[in-house]
């Protein structure tokens, strides 16, 4: 179980088995589908895909996942071997870096702005603008990581993420609401 200090520095909060699974049900529709989840953790999201995916018939499913916490990558590598993991900065990847996906899911990392600065926070607000969306440095990492994700979402594809209940009253969230709908 991560401490609250880790929670805070990476945003990572973990979801749990049922809401992923619901999440991954209603983004996964077919069983030749494949799934991204960009902040992968423990891999709950991941095996919910591949449970999924077997369930529909699907022989060789395409379940990538990508973390900076190399800890997290091993729980999720041990959770669900012949899942594809990257252990790299969402951020830093970039459409074209890796394929894109019929079905993205996950929980994005959720770091207030105050902490969140620095490299990190440059690369998300360039990322999100070059996908057209203008956040200012008061956004939380939530907001430019929803942004990017989409970028890596193939033709008719679908976003399925735990988002928190600033989408719908920080003035920021706009932006990102707009850019997704």
């Amino acid at each position: 179980m991560a401490t609250a200090t880790f929670q805070k520095s990476f945003g990572a909060f973990y979801t749990a088995e049922p809401v992923a699974h619901t999440i991954t049900k209603w983004a996964v529709r077919d069983r030749n589908d494949s799934v991204l989840d960009p902040s992968c953790g423990d891999g709950v999201f991941l095996s919910s895909a591949a449970r999924c995916l077997a369930a529909m018939g699907g022989k060789s499913p395409q379940i990538w996942g990508i973390d900076v916490n190399e800890g997290a990558l091993r729980s999720a590598k041990a959770r669900l071997p012949e899942c594809r993991l990257l252990n790299v900065d969402f951020f830093s990847t970039k459409p074209g870096d890796i394929p894109s996906f019929n079905a993205i899911i996950g929980n994005p990392p959720f770091i207030r702005y105050q902490t969140f600065n620095g490299s990190s926070r440059s690369a998300a607000l360039a990322r999100a603008k070059e996908a057209g969306v203008h956040l200012p440095k008061l956004s939380s990492s939530w907001a430019p990581f929803l942004v990017h994700a989409a970028a890596f979402l193939a033709k008719g594809g679908r976003l399925g993420m735990v988002v928190p209940a600033e989408l719908g009253h920080a003035q920021y969230a706009r932006e990102v609401l707009g850019f997704l709908i």
